[in-house]
């Protein structure tokens, strides 16, 4: 078993509010509380559509054991290991020297080995490993490919144009799809 858990939400998202403003056609502030909403609900809908992190954020995995073969992060691209922490059998937390550990940043998605074989058997038996991580392509919007800014800026349209209505139309729907296809990220086996 293992979990994911986000830890710090982005500083900023990838499409600015005077942006998105513009790609409306809004020239009035009645809407900006509801356009800045549907940015990050637009950002998150590309995330989970991709399985990836656009902006800087950190995450925490925990896993119950170490893998055998390298641990492929999720949610790409990972821009570094942060933290490490084993659990023992007996609860204690033990803090991990990150020089113990391979992190490739240039794969995709990345892996983190460790480079030392470690006794599975001094984990606790479940959630025994966190490691902490952040991910994204940067902490500015120009680091984000334009195409996934792009299917962020239809889905703030539908979702601004459709309000109360639901549903996004599917010609709408299947321009994001091509939009993003590159970029869902792949289980290898």
């Amino acid at each position: 078993m293992s979990g994911l858990a986000l830890l710090t939400a982005p500083a900023a998202e990838p499409l600015t509010l005077a942006e998105a403003k513009s790609f409306l056609r809004v020239a009035t502030d009645a809407d900006d509380a509801l356009i800045a909403g549907l940015i990050t609900a637009a950002r998150r809908t590309v995330e989970e559509m991709t399985g990836r992190a656009l902006m800087t954020q950190s995450w925490r995995l925990t896993l119950d054991h170490w893998p055998e073969a390298p641990i492929r992060m999720p949610r790409p691209p990972l821009r570094a290991l942060l933290s490490a922490t084993h659990v023992g059998a007996d609860g204690a937390e033990i803090a991990m020297a990150l020089g113990e550990f391979w992190v490739d940043t240039a794969s995709d998605p990345g892996r983190v080995v460790l480079l030392e074989p470690y006794l599975s058997s001094a984990l606790r038996p479940a959630l025994g490993l966190r490691l902490e991580f952040s991910a994204g392509y940067g902490d500015t919007a120009q680091h984000v490919p334009e195409p996934l800014r792009q299917a962020i800026q239809l889905l703030i349209a539908a979702f601004y144009e459709n309000r109360g209505e639901g549903g996004i139309s599917a010609e709408t729907g299947r321009a994001i799809a091509a939009l993003i296809d590159p970029f869902r990220a792949r289980r290898l086996a």
